[in-house]
Formats: structure tokens, C-alpha cells, sequence
């Protein structure tokens, strides 16, 4: 039904339309009501009452139209109101105010929220200025920039996440630039440095010492204390030594010495046993191994920070134990650095994760010169381009379990045989001549299109932002859908039947 309708059915009384307009606002206004109140319990109450009064109100509503500004007007008044009877917080004040406004309210906090409004990624940006600002829905936005709602819904809610977090611990972070630390341990490139427990330096932020030499941090340790890497070889640093952090990020790319030490540090496993990640591409072409090292290959943009923590959450338990190495380009920007620290998995007692900046961190001939891991994962932009979530790579990934477990293996190769001759096909004929395939390549062509929606699968960790229900899939149960599409059994179902979806296609 259209707004319009709505708003005129809601206007002679019809109560059912009015339910329809608060299941299509309330989510905009909850987020946007949460931005400003800064608890859930408040936002909730403020929602309630706004839309109570939107409904007594609704005749001084003009252009049906407008009515998501409207709505978020009242929203902000509610807010307004409910602050002045809370102790003060850190709130994201309204974004939509006019200078007149600001001038009236005197906020002391705007420039601080327009600031982490505007270091937000320029995409979030976009998002969040259409949405709060010009009242737009998510299905609006979405309609107007050709995304997916889901895809909206997740930059939005990711937005508000980070600049919650960066509004509530800006001091902190003010205060961690420029902290002093002191070495602890050394061991060869490996630098152990403790900072005070409550401010340590992020992920890849630049340390400086006496002379020319820096360092990387690379891990945090927990309690203050990190694992940073020297910048080059033969630096002298020594226990007791005193460290800085800069204000901004290590913009250099470690050199294959570096990287062999910490690859060398994990340890290589001796258990032998497998440890499910509950993750298909994971499980099936890159199994990998308890107590081992695994290495995740990505760029910037690939998904590795949602990857990661859906990792933890499934094998973060009882006596399992693993190193995640994440190898990924320097960063350049202090933006793109403030979103990994915002963003960035720490690990726990069990799960160990160290972050490398490297030259060329998804090239083939890299990938393979790292040895001493257990497993590799490779993010691929060309699947991420076709909405490929996780975007981990057959095609490139390995376990060193697949030299024990032969039939796991033979089905890894299989898929990727079939991927490399969708491939080939899909760059070798041209839009004009595709009459000309036989229809056993069309046959091929479709259960590879089958299998790769089949690589994707809904997270957990990503429930908020989707409103899609995570799925753990068991690896004897993705390894039995890959066998199904490769022999045939799913041919008559429809291949997007297979996207995003747990062990078995929808439908």
C-alpha cells in the first residue's frame, strides 16, 4: 500500500494502516532515537510516545510524504525531553538541526559529532545524511542508490555503531595518543610493550623509540600490553626502553622476515583434530586444524571483520585453541584505521589473532610463498562483487588436513574444477554466442552458479544489521550440499534457492 494511502486511511480512523506505518518507521526511529539518548530502554519509551502523538497529531501533517521527517521531528522532541530528566551523557545530538537551531541550544558536543559523522566511510555517510537527515526509509534509500534494504540496514546499523563507540571513548582515545610504554620482553622483531591497562595503542598504530626505527603493533595481549614487530632488522630495542605511540597508523609493509618470525611463533599443530568452524567455505576448502595457525588473506573492504568474530563465537569454546593471522595492506588513512580499531576482533584466552600489514596481501604468488600455517582463507573482491558473503575463494584457499583426508579433498578439487571451467566459459564466449554452448556446459554453468550462491551463508554476528538469522552448518552437512549440486541432485531447483542459506537450499 502506498504512503499516501496510508496516511489517509490512518487519518479516517483505520487502525490496521497505522500499524503498517509504525512496522515501516519504527525501526528508523528507534535508531534515530538511540543515537540521541544513548540507552535502548529510553529509545524505547521515546518511540512509543512519539508515535501515540504522531497518531493524535496526524491532521497538522501536510504532504503525506514527508511524513518520515515528520515522524523523526516528534522523535527528537521526545528525546529532547526524556534527556532532560536523565543525568547527562555523550549523546549524538541531532543531526538535523539548522544553524539556528545550534545556535539557540549552545551544544557543546556538535563539533565532536560532526566530526565522527563526517570520519565515518564515505558510503555510511551517505546512508546516514539520507536517512536522519532528509528522512528517508531504508527501502527509499535502497531503491534510490540500487542496493539490497539489507545492505542499507547493515551500513546503517554499522554507522551507528561506530559512532556510539567513538563519541563515548573519544577521551580515551585522545588520552591513549602520544601514552608512553615500556618494552617488556624482546625476541628478535618481536616486541612486547606495556602501555597503562586502560589506553593501549590500536591495531597498527606506529610506535617510535629512540633513533629512526619503529615499530607495528600487531596484537593486543589484553591488560595493556601489546605484540608489536620491528620495522626493520637488526633494530636495537631492549626490556625497560620507553616507546610512544603516534597519531596515526604504521603505513609500511612488513618485509617476508618479519612475517616468517611471527608465522614461525604460532607453532605448527600437533594434534592432528579437527576443529568445525560451523562456516561452509571454511570447512570444506579450508578445514582447519586444533591447536593450529590459520592465515586470512584479505584487502580492505572483503568482510575479514565480520568474518572474524563469527569465527570466535563458533570455536571459541572449551579446550579449543587456534592462531588467526590476518594479512592485509598497510593502511593509509587515519579514517580506514579508526574504522579497524573500531571494528577490530582481539581474540580471547583460547583464540589468538595477530594483524600484518603486508604489500600484496590477496596475490597468488604471496598467498603461497607463507608457509608454516595450517589453513589459508582467501577473500576474493570478484566474489564479494556479486554479493558472495563471506567471500572466501575455493580457489585459492588450502588445509593441510586435506594430506590425511583424501575424500575431502577429492571434493574440494571437484568444486573447484567446476568453478574453473564456469570460468573459462563465462570469459570465453561472448553475450552473442552463448546459443553455442552444449548443453552439457549450460548444465556445468548452472550448478557452478549453484555452488558459488551456495558458498554464502547468513552470520550470526550479522543478525543485526540483515535481520537474517545466522546458520551453523555442521562439515559433514556442506559437504553434503556441494556433493548434491555437483552430482546433479539439485538440478531442478532454482539457483537462488541457494544464497544465503544454511545446509540445504530454501525451498
Amino acid at each position: 500500500m502506498e504512503l499516501d494511502e496510508l496516511i489517509d486511511r490512518t487519518y479516517e480512523g483505520d487502525v490496521q494502516a497505522f500499524g503498517e506505518l509504525v512496522r515501516r518507521y519504527r525501526d528508523m526511529a528507534f535508531g534515530y532515537a538511540l543515537t540521541l539518548v544513548d540507552r535502548e530502554q529510553t529509545a524505547e519509551d521515546v518511540v512509543q510516545e512519539a508515535m501515540v502523538l504522531a497518531y493524535a497529531n496526524l491532521s497538522s501533517l501536510r504532504e503525506p510524504r514527508a511524513f518520515g521527517a515528520w515522524l523523526r521531528g516528534i522523535v527528537r522532541h521526545q528525546c529532547y525531553r526524556a534527556l532532560r530528566t536523565e543525568p547527562a551523557t555523550v549523546p549524538w545530538d541531532a543531526m538535523d538541526e539548522t544553524s539556528e537551531d545550534r545556535e539557540q541550544n549552545q551544544n557543546p558536543i556538535w563539533d565532536q559529532v560532526r566530526n565522527a559523522v563526517d570520519s565515518l566511510a564515505p558510503e555510511q555517510r551517505q546512508l546516514v545524511h539520507m536517512h536522519y537527515e532528509q528522512g528517508m526509509s531504508q527501502n527509499e534509500i535502497a531503491m534510490s542508490l540500487g542496493l539490497s534494504t539489507g545492505t542499507v540496514n547493515m551500513r546503517l546499523h554499522s554507522a551507528r555503531s561506530r559512532l556510539k563507540r567513538r563519541l563515548n571513548h573519544m577521551k580515551e582515545q585522545t588520552i591513549a595518543a602520544g601514552t608512553p610504554g615500556r618494552i617488556h620482553e624482546v625476541n628478535d622483531r618481536l616486541i612486547t610493550v606495556q602501555f597503562p591497562p586502560n589506553c593501549p595503542p590500536p591495531i597498527q598504530t606506529r610506535l617510535t623509540g629512540p633513533g629512526q626505527d619503529s615499530l607495528c603493533v600487531v596484537q593486543s595481549l589484553g591488560a595493556g600490553q601489546i605484540l608489536a614487530i620491528s620495522s626493520r632488522a637488526g633494530s636495537i630495542w631492549t626490556p625497560g626502553q620507553e616507546v610512544k605511540s603516534c597519531p596515526g597508523p604504521y603505513e609500511e609493509p612488513l618485509d617476508d622476515q618479519a612475517i616468517a618470525q611471527v608465522v614461525a611463533l604460532t607453532g605448527k599443530a600437533k594434534s592432528g583434530l579437527p576443529l568445525e568452524t560451523g562456516i561452509k567455505s571454511i570447512d570444506v576448502f579450508a578445514p582447519l586444524t586444533q591447536s593450529g595457525a590459520t592465515g586470512i588473506f584479505t584487502e580492505w573492504g572483503l568482510g575479514a571483520l565480520v568474518l572474524l568474530p563469527e569465527v570466535l563465537k563458533n570455536i571459541d569454546k572449551g579446550k579449543n585453541r587456534q592462531t588467526i593471522i590476518v594479512f592485509l595492506p598497510p593502511i593509509k588513512t587515519v579514517q580506514h584505521w579508526k574504522e579497524l580499531d573500531d571494528e577490530v576482533t582481539l581474540g580471547s584466552r583460547s583464540i589468538s589473532v595477530i594483524y600484518l600489514p603486508v604489500a600484496d596481501s590477496i596475490r597468488p604468488d604471496f598467498i603461497e610463498s607463507v608457509v608454516g600455517l595450517d589453513a589459508k582463507l582467501v577473500l576474493s573482491r570478484r566474489l564479494s562483487e556479486q554479493s558472495i558473503w563471506p567471500c572466501i575463494d575455493p580457489l585459492f584457499c588450502w588445509s593441510a588436513r586435506f594430506e590425511h583426508e583424501p575424500e575431502a579433498a577429492d571434493l574440494a578439487n571437484q568444486v573447484k574444477g567446476l568453478l574453473k571451467i564456469y570460468y573459462r566459459l563465462q570469459f570465453s564466449v561472448s553475450e552473442k554466442d552463448r546459443h553455442s554452448l552444449t548443453d552439457g556446459e549450460s548444465l556445468l554453468i548452472q550448478r557452478a552458479r549453484k555452488a558459488l550462491r551456495y558458498l554464502s551463508q547468513p552470520f550470526f554476528v550479522a543478525e543485526p544489521y540483515t535481520k537474517r538469522p545466522g546458520a551453523y552448518v555442521t562439515a559433514e552437512e556442506a559437504r553434503k550440499g556441494f556433493e548434491a549440486i555437483l552430482s546433479g541432485e539439485f538440478d531442478d531447483i532454482h539457483k537462488d534457492a541457494f544464497y544465503m542459506t544454511g545446509a540445504s537450499p530454501k525451498g
